[in-house]
């Protein structure tokens, strides 16, 4: 899956300061070159977008105007694609007859640590994190997967097995 459904990461309040300094930021780094027919990003400018400054700008049904869109693409192996966290985008799918490999990607948020999101996030040290146990790992797991559910359909059991590591995790020290 790519996120094939154009979407927001971060609401205004999350992503934007008043001024208009960005609160956080998207990064996507392609890990092989990009084209649009192997499976680039696309995303709406600003100043197409009408819901941009709105606080009721929807996360996973934004309004997508067709004059907006904007492939990010070409781009070669590690290029360094930045965005405001409330920029809508998402990843288009692999054509069959591509000369390239489907796209590989990560993709980032950097946080400014002076504004906190409306929603707490966990942190953890290296340290912390080092000494993790397997179920508390999982249970990271488990709480992303939650973080993704409107993405993804996880079956119904291995729900419970995530929430079962996920009330594991729930003990370990915070940052």
């Amino acid at each position: 899956n790519n996120f094939g459904k154009p979407h927001r990461d971060f609401s205004p309040a999350d992503a934007i300061d008043a001024d208009g300094s960005f609160r956080l930021l998207s990064v996507w780094l392609p890990l092989n070159d990009v084209t649009q027919s192997n499976g680039c990003m696309y995303a709406v400018p600003t100043g197409a977008d009408p819901d941009f400054n709105s606080s009721h700008a929807s996360l996973d049904q934004p309004v997508v105007p067709v004059e907006g869109l904007v492939p990010l693409a070409p781009h070669a192996a590690g290029s360094f694609l930045c965005w405001s966290g409330h920029t809508v985008h998402w990843g288009s799918s692999c054509q069959r007859n591509a000369a390239l490999d489907p796209r590989t990607s990560l993709a980032l948020v950097f946080r400014r640590t002076d504004r906190p999101l409306t929603v707490p996030e966990a942190s953890l040290s290296k340290s912390q994190a080092g000494s993790l146990t397997l179920e508390e790992r999982l249970g990271l797991v488990a709480g992303a997967t939650e973080a993704f559910q409107h993405w993804y359909d996880v079956p119904a059991h291995l729900q419970h097995t995530l929430e079962e590591f996920r009330s594991a995790s729930a003990s370990r020290p915070q940052a």
